[in-house]
């Protein structure tokens, strides 16, 4: 009876390894399958994030916006736009390896790179998530600077 026991558990243990060996596999072959999207994604958060720094970039050429910046200011925007332009560079270099071009300019992930792409997708979250939290420290910029321009114009005109 001992000996059937241990059989039966080593069957256990054996099909335990079977399911999540296949749970792996199939998180693999979906992973790859969602490769395209995936790179949707992260380039629709660097168009958004480039475009919010254009926005305080627009913002910070204006004349006025030196009286309305403090020092801390003016070097916290810095250091986001320096953060900004790093992990750009990182995805960027992340993705050379992944992207295709066809013909007419578009970018698509390459046959190649989307059996890869599971070992680089947790790469790629992180960035997204850096992106994603500059993105956030530049529209809390923008948003306090638009609010002091507007009410020094409101004192100027009062």
């Amino acid at each position: 009876m001992g000996e059937a026991f241990g059989v039966a558990t080593g069957a256990l243990q054996v099909a335990d390894a079977g399911i999540k060996l296949a749970k792996t596999l199939y998180d693999y072959l979906d992973a790859v399958r969602n490769a395209n999207k995936h790179l949707k994604a992260i380039a629709l958060e660097v168009q958004v994030t480039s475009s919010t720094l254009e926005s305080l970039g627009s913002l910070l050429e204006d004349h006025d916006a030196e009286k309305l910046c403090s020092q801390n200011v003016l070097r916290d925007a810095n250091a986001a736009f320096k953060g900004c332009g790093e992990a750009f560079a990182d995805v960027d270099e992340t993705f050379k390896t992944v992207i295709k071009f066809d013909p007419d300019g578009k970018a698509s992930v390459s046959s190649s790179g989307r059996w890869v792409w599971p070992f680089k997708k947790g790469k790629v979250e992180m960035l997204q998530a850096n992106l994603e939290r500059l993105e956030t420290t530049l529209l809390l910029m923008l948003s306090v600077l638009s609010f002091a321009r507007e009410k020094a114009r409101r004192c100027v005109g009062a």
